[in-house]
């Protein structure tokens, strides 16, 4: 897939949303638009026209499965650097 350069792309700027995470989260959905485009040769307005509801439903599933591993990935790896903190040692393993 091409590279993109999320400075090349048109940004949400403070004017326009006063709030930084909000602004990131529009950035980031704006670039991975993109990236969709260049990948799939397609709008997601597009595919509406070329995918059944059924399809759509199945990759929002399949999207929430991953979001679920992810997140139980996290807790494990916040689990072992609470243990970690709490039997002496540092975020790099060294003791403290």
């Amino acid at each position: 897939m091409t590279e993109l350069d999320p400075k090349q792309l048109e940004i949400i700027k403070k004017e326009q949303c006063s709030d930084p995470l909000i602004r990131k989260i529009c950035n980031t959905m704006i670039l991975r638009s993109e990236m969709g485009i260049i990948k799939y040769k397609n709008t997601m307005e597009d595919a509406v026209d070329k995918k059944t509801v059924i399809e759509f439903l199945d990759e929002a599933i399949e999207e929430g499965i991953d979001l679920v591993i992810y997140l139980e990935a996290a807790k494990l790896k916040i689990r072992k650097l609470i243990d970690e903190y709490r039997n002496g040692k540092t975020v790099n393993g060294s003791q403290k």
